[in-house]
């Protein structure tokens, strides 16, 4: 053991000292024995709280566990709040938008059967994680709304050519029944390629919504036609005022520039496809705890305006003294690691027995010890992951049994997961969805003209953050770009499917301002609904990935909106002669 020899006498010197500050505060640090998610870590942070608060000390916590039963609490209330607020707006507005009074008792009664169909069934699953459960039903509202929406515009349409309820319903599922099912299956595939994610919570996200979509399509076919047959007298009488904007102007203004806007499309979607993937990214804790001004961050803040942030990482290997005092060594010499501490050491400077088994037992397990030191830099940034990658492989190459936790390595290993996790989500998520519309359209174009309209709409949301300067938390950025992906497809599948009725029997031209003319009230309605659920989701909740969700969905809606209505009419109009075409059955 000649390498114990050269080990530092008092790596501890001057330790006592960051545990207390000229203000009188303490730093007390506890490592719990459970997993930071566990009930059991809940009831002893409460405990340890309560107990200071009765000794009346100012207390501020942070730390993992801290940080889980803050998420779990927050978004328990949050739910509550989320739906006291969002579902009068969303009928506020329904009633607006809607042609009758009787109207919004359908898409009430549907919607919600849907949504407790969906959540009744989470209780199936072994756990949900916090960011499912905070957006699980604003989103799943405003996905099966469009569904309902889209029914119920072709109820009234065709019920104005004819008094019998039976042969409307048959006229409205005869148009529209085969654009929701495409609707449903786009997003339902969109949310299914979540499963093959490495990182768990995908697989948590991709069942849960997949069954929200499930729900909202068989409450749509099955459940809302009974809902009409029942309430379509009282739909009748109380017909009023759309505040609903005609979109034949709209129309017109489109087609009389459409080779402007087909530039536009053009030029902006290599540019947004650029700007989307250089965004500055963060992929560990951070983004996963209170958003500014939570009751978390105060904490957080209160506690590093006392004691600088520390960067922990905690090296676990088999029990061996050569090998532990080897990497010992390494990390005291180490000039980007500090505050290196380990059984090793006292086992050097003490001599009594008695003491040795003391101050070495937090340190070993039956089989394994520990060291714990800190990195000098950032938890997350570009030199941060290289420290730990020149770590990672010395330590290895000392112990190859050895492993190192800590938010560096883990922000490190989520981002190289993720990613991978990202390219393969999207590229079955595309590949799924083209299946879908290539089914449902029998035709060869439309699975390659409909994704990419809507991929440059999200492409061109994602982007919105780089102008900003915004950093953007990359999980959220997978799953809100899958989302948008999956759920405003639905505009160009009910437009495009208008445009190839028409133009059965009508010139490109006309058949291009009346499919306008008639999805856009159904799409700017669903739109407008998306928007409400996204900001209600950015106000009201105070974890920052929940909010950069809520805010990017809302804008992404209004975003594909704009492209469905503009942009897709442009191509639909130049590529006419190849759209027809490419029909399977001509």
């Amino acid at each position: 053991y000649r390498v114990l020899e050269s080990l530092p006498q008092n790596p501890l010197a001057g330790a006592i000292g960051d545990y207390y500050d000229d203000a009188g505060y303490s730093l007390f640090e506890v490592t719990l024995g459970v997993s930071a998610s566990s009930g059991e870590a809940d009831v002893a942070t409460e405990a340890i709280e309560s107990y200071l608060q009765d000794e009346a000390y100012t207390v501020h916590a942070g730390g993992d566990a801290i940080s889980t039963q803050f998420m779990n609490d927050t978004v328990e209330e949050e739910v509550f709040w989320i739906t006291l607020i969002l579902v009068p707006l969303i009928l506020v507005l329904l009633v607006f938008l809607s042609i009758s009074f009787a109207d919004v008792l359908v898409y009430l009664i549907g919607a919600g059967v849907a949504i407790v169909l969906n959540l009744g069934t989470n209780a199936l699953l072994p756990d949900i994680s916090f960011i499912t459960q905070s957006m699980a039903l604003a989103l799943q509202l405003a996905i099966s709304l469009d569904y309902i929406i889209f029914i119920v515009h072709a109820y009234h349409k065709a019920r104005e050519k004819t008094l019998d309820t039976e042969e409307a319903l048959n006229r409205a599922y005869g148009k529209i029944r085969r654009p929701v099912i495409a609707s449903a299956l786009t997003t339902g595939f969109s949310f299914l390629a979540f499963l093959i994610m490495r990182f768990t919570i995908g697989q948590d996200i991709g069942i849960v919504f997949a069954k929200a979509i499930f729900f909202s399509l068989m409450t749509a076919l099955f459940f809302v036609p009974v809902l009409l047959k029942v309430f379509d007298p009282w739909m009748q009488k109380s017909k009023h005022k759309v505040f609903m904007p005609k979109f034949g102007a709209f129309a017109k203004f489109i087609y009389r520039f459409r080779v402007v806007f087909l530039v536009f499309l053009i030029l902006i979607f290599p540019a947004a496809a650029y700007f989307q993937q250089a965004n500055d990214f963060s992929y560990g804790e951070s983004g996963f705890t209170g958003a500014d001004g939570s009751s978390y961050q105060i904490n957080q803040e209160a506690i590093e305006e006392h004691f600088p942030e520390s960067n922990n990482i905690v090296i676990i290997m088999p029990k061996d003294d050569a090998l532990e005092g080897s990497i010992y060594q390494y990390l005291t010499q180490n000039e980007d690691i500090s505050d290196v501490t380990a059984a090793i050491y006292y086992k050097q400077v003490l001599s009594d027995p008695a003491q040795i088994a003391a101050a070495t037992a937090p340190f070993y397990s039956d089989s394994h010890t520990l060291i714990s030191a800190n990195l000098e830099t950032e938890e997350e940034s570009e030199r941060a992951f290289m420290v730990y990658e020149a770590l990672y492989e010395d330590i290895k190459a000392i112990d190859e049994d050895a492993h190192i936790v800590g938010s560096t390595p883990l922000a490190y290993d989520i981002k190289d997961t993720i990613r991978t996790d990202y390219n393969w989500v999207s590229v079955l998520a595309v590949v799924l969805i083209m299946i879908v519309i290539f089914v449902s359209f029998k035709n060869f174009l439309m699975p390659f003209l409909l994704p990419l309209v809507i991929l440059a709409s999200v492409y061109t949301t994602m982007s919105v953050p780089y102008f900003f300067d915004t950093e953007l938390i990359f999980l959220g950025y997978l799953i809100t770009s899958t989302i948008l992906l999956g759920a405003t497809i639905d505009y160009g599948i009910l437009l495009s499917k208008r445009y190839i009725e028409i133009r059965e029997d009508e010139p490109r031209d006309k058949s291009i301002q009346d499919a306008i003319n008639d999805a856009a009230p159904s799409i700017v309605t669903s739109a407008v609904i998306f928007l409400i659920a996204g900001l209600s989701i950015l106000f009201i909740s105070s974890i920052a990935s929940i909010q950069q969700m809520g805010l990017l969905i809302g804008i992404g809606a209004f975003v594909s909106m704009l492209f469905v209505l503009v942009m897709l009419p442009q191509l639909l109009y130049v590529l006419d002669k190849w759209i027809v075409g490419s029909k399977v059955n001509k």
